[in-house]
């Protein structure tokens, strides 16, 4: 029985070390080293939960070339149970990362195997034997991207209680879509620039909008925190103070540490404490090592 099932992107991600600001045009930037991490909004949530003790499996594709097969290693030593395709075709996407040390990042992503994933990798022997379904790398799933709503639907039908993040932020693209999947989905997790682009609103009236759609809305507020809100409750917490050393991956591991607490039908404040310290001990650390949950609860001692 797996506790998680996450479906969705995996990535090669190559990670520049935190820069100051963009290099200038014609201008070469020196760095120490570049990181070759496990990537993909739902293969690095795959990972996290793991790592907290959830049994997870994770369904993706990757290609048939060195990168996808340094990510089914990564998977496999991350302890993920894999039902990762190989496809003939695509190549495995990959991901070069410009960090800063403001925490900010940017993106540049070649799209590869991920849009190959479908509906039909979702086994339903699979679906069935897991208690929560995560979907994550909305943009990047050309095929199954249709037929999520009716993904959703499945696993709601089998009792699984069900989350979804859009996973990167795409601007210029149909956003209103995704409103129509969110009536099998309990925990919509959002930044504000996503959720003011998907609500067309102000981040209170967008909270005001979402809210009536799905049960639980949890915001990465990145240095400003998070907030989490219900039709009854709205909780905000400030974030906790550590240095930013590995930014890339911060979102899907607070996604991780609220999932961890929500499967265990803690209060809604405990779900938004575990997932920020979830996220501030994987950014505070030089390699891609995701924490247990005695390191979160350790963490969360120190820092009351």
């Amino acid at each position: 029985m797996l506790d998680v099932l996450c479906v969705g992107d995996v990535n090669q991600d190559i990670i520049t070390t935190p820069l100051d600001d963009y290099p200038k045009r014609n201008e070469q930037v020196v760095i120490p080293e570049f990181k070759y991490y496990l990537g993909g909004s739902s293969a690095i949530c795959s990972a996290a939960c793991q790592s907290l003790g959830l049994k997870t499996g994770f369904v993706g594709v990757v290609g048939d070339d060195f990168h996808g097969l340094n990510l089914k290693r990564k998977l496999k030593a991350f302890n993920v149970k894999s039902y990762v395709r190989v496809s003939g075709r695509a190549g495995t996407d990959t991901t070069f990362a410009i960090t800063f040390k403001n925490g900010k990042r940017s993106f540049i992503t070649s799209h590869g195997a991920n849009d190959e994933l479908s509906i039909n990798d979702v086994k339903n022997d699979v679906l069935m034997s897991s208690r929560h379904l995560h979907v994550s790398g909305y943009w990047h799933l050309k095929n199954l991207r249709p037929r999520l709503p009716e993904l959703f639907k499945r696993a709601k039908r089998h009792g699984l209680s069900t989350s979804f993040d859009i996973g990167a932020t795409i601007e210029k693209r149909d956003w209103s879509r995704i409103l129509s999947l969110l009536s099998d989905v309990d925990v919509l997790f959002l930044n504000d620039y996503e959720l003011r682009l998907l609500t067309k609103s102000s981040m209170l009236k967008g909270i005001k909008k979402l809210i009536p759609l799905v049960s639980v809305l949890a915001l990465h507020l990145g240095g400003e925190g998070a907030m989490a809100c219900t039709k009854d409750k709205r909780v905000r917490m400030d974030s906790f103070n550590v240095k930013v050393i590995n930014p890339t991956g911060a979102g899907d591991t607070f996604n991780a540490g609220f999932l961890y607490a929500y499967l265990r039908n803690e209060l809604l404040g405990s779900c938004l404490k575990h997932a920020l310290a979830n996220a501030c001990v994987y950014i505070s650390r030089s390699e891609q090592r995701f924490p247990s949950i005695n390191e979160v609860r350790k963490f969360i001692r120190s820092n009351p």
